[in-house]
């Protein structure tokens, strides 16, 4: 009983001494849809009749801050961070 309770307490203190490291896990957003201003319409891709574009999305958990990468389809650098 003396012996369950010495490992007990030293596996205790072990778990109180390592060093807290924090899990992270990227969220993503998914069912991405790129609409009218103001509507559920999908955006006709002219900018020229004034009207701006919406981009509307689920995202997978809860977030503090989203960080929105416009990027050219070929890919390569950013065009503009949201």
């Amino acid at each position: 009983m003396i012996v369950r309770t010495i490992i007990a307490a030293m596996v205790t203190l072990v778990l109180f001494v390592l060093p807290v490291t924090e899990a992270r896990a990227e969220v993503y957003a998914s069912h991405v849809r790129i609409t009218q201003e103001g509507t559920s319409d999908p955006f006709d891709g002219n900018f020229g009749d004034r009207t701006g574009a919406a981009i509307r999305f689920y995202l997978n958990d809860a977030a503090d801050s989203v960080v929105i990468n416009v990027v050219p389809l070929g890919g390569g650098t950013p065009l503009k961070t949201l």
